[in-house]
């Protein structure tokens, strides 16, 4: 169930990850724009807690004198695909072991969880 999962080591590993990478990215000056692609169980908790990582993750930010813009949202394998490109996102899956795994494409540095968490950094337009 949802709670056991939110409860266990790797949860909080995973979501420590996620933050990590929104951390370097931001340290970068890129824009993060953290997506959840709708799926099953994990990625519905992942979307539950988008809200969360975002607030904890921009408060990171901010504790180190940086205002990055996170954009947050929740979209279908699909809609993922067609704004990043399927390249991007089978290069995350192919080459991601047990957790976050990074992928890169032109101006775009990511993160992907194993369920569908995904965090992309751009340069400001």
């Amino acid at each position: 169930d949802s709670g056991s999962v939110k409860r266990s080591k790797w949860w909080s590993t995973y979501v420590g990850r996620i933050k990590g990478q929104i951390m370097l990215i931001g340290q970068q000056g890129k824009q993060v724009e953290l997506v959840a692609i709708e799926g099953g169980p994990i990625s519905s908790l992942e979307a539950g807690d988008l809200a969360t990582i975002h607030k904890e993750a921009r408060d990171d930010l901010k504790s180190q004198g940086l205002h990055i813009d996170i954009k947050v949202s929740i979209v279908s394998l699909q809609e993922f695909l067609l704004k990043h490109g399927r390249g991007t996102a089978l290069e995350a899956c192919v080459s991601g072991s047990q957790g976050t795994s990074g992928a890169a494409q032109q101006n775009l540095s990511g993160s992907f969880g194993p369920q569908g968490m995904a965090l992309a950094g751009s340069q400001p337009a």
